[in-house]
């Protein structure tokens, strides 16, 4: 293990997409041709791994994002929210001819951050939300450059990786980056990503959300039974199943399980169990499921790929249970970090 490696305040990197979040606070949507008014509004950097990575910090950890960001108004906008939450950013934005930001004046102008219109509706914390998710050309360099900073030494390795499933180039990059640095890999799933499904196999934990159906012989599987079974025939050697405020969902391959799993099957199922979230007055649910994630990660950034056990996973999702449901109590992604125990 590379001796710069310290116990006492985890690495994470984080890899995935970055937008810029629009979030309004209102009584209740818009009708259609209807205007409104809003109680409150935010803007801010978004994504899954975004958020994540913006949660590991909030708990203590060094978080670095490798995302595409690129140059412009609303990446200077990214880059002071991110740098404001102490998140460091590997900018993986394609930029222009000869490593220059100069546009192509022969080209068609390259997308830049898409925007993510999100609304709150303030008696519920239900949230909306409407993005075009990945827009900006990726580039690698930068990813590059750190893990071979990374690989020689002069830099801390990452004890552990989360992807989103976004920019699966990256994504594919940072696993090659964790393997190298024997760092616990954890995968966002989200919902189903066609173009990301050879990644799932490829990490310690992946934790998707109750709208994950991989595909089965006879149609989408809907069942989180069925897709945990799916993700771990993959290869992924824990599989969390969040569903809101209903209890997470867990799975764990039975080689290195305890005994302390709330419930637990032998054979193919492995030993599984569930957890419970805290009820709290939910005030705004965008970027619980992210900061979940990114809670989990920092949970689990210490155990060694290969040895996860049962009450290691069931403790890790518990703890990020705990901070997800505090990220709900305030509205937008960012003050909830201020309700934090010291």
């Amino acid at each position: 293990m590379n001796a710069l490696r310290s116990s006492a305040r985890p690495v994470g990197l984080f890899c995935g997409l970055t937008v810029v979040d629009v979030i309004q606070l209102v009584e209740a949507p818009p009708e259609p041709d209807e205007k409104i008014v809003a109680l409150d509004q935010l803007v801010a950097a978004g994504g899954p791994a975004t958020n994540a990575a913006v949660a590991f910090s909030a708990l203590g950890g060094r978080a670095l994002l490798a995302a595409p960001v690129g140059v412009g108004p609303l990446a200077d906008l990214v880059r002071a929210d991110l740098a404001a939450a102490g998140v460091e950013l590997i900018d993986c934005a394609a930029l222009g001819p000869a490593g220059t930001d100069a546009p192509d004046p022969t080209a068609s102008p390259a997308p830049g951050l898409s925007v993510s219109s999100c609304t709150i509706t303030a008696s519920t914390g239900a949230r909306c939300v409407v993005s075009t998710n990945a827009r900006t050309a990726t580039d690698p360099a930068a990813l590059d450059v750190y893990a071979s900073r990374a690989g020689d030494g002069r830099e801390p390795p990452p004890d552990v990786v989360l992807i989103d499933g976004h920019n699966p180039a990256l994504a594919a990059l940072a696993l090659d980056l964790a393997a190298g640095a024997d760092a616990f890999t954890v995968m966002d799933a989200g919902s189903w990503k066609d173009d990301a499904a050879d990644l799932p196999g490829r990490c310690d934990v992946v934790a998707a959300s109750a709208r994950f159906y991989p595909p089965g012989p006879a149609g989408p599987l809907t069942g989180p039974a069925e897709a945990a079974r799916w993700l771990r025939e993959a290869g992924a050697g824990g599989v969390v199943i969040t569903r809101g405020a209903r209890p997470a969902l867990w799975w764990c391959t039975a080689d290195h399980a305890d005994g302390h799993a709330e419930s637990r099957t032998g054979g193919h199922d492995g030993i599984h169990g569930s957890v419970i979230p805290p009820q709290v007055e939910v005030a705004d649910t965008l970027g619980a499921g992210d900061v979940f994630h990114g809670a989990l990660a920092h949970a689990l950034a210490h155990v060694t790929p290969g040895r996860l056990t049962g009450a290691g996973l069931a403790a890790a999702v518990e703890r990020a249970c705990v901070i997800a449901a505090t990220s709900t109590e305030v509205f937008g992604t960012r003050a909830w970090r201020q309700r934090l125990e010291t």
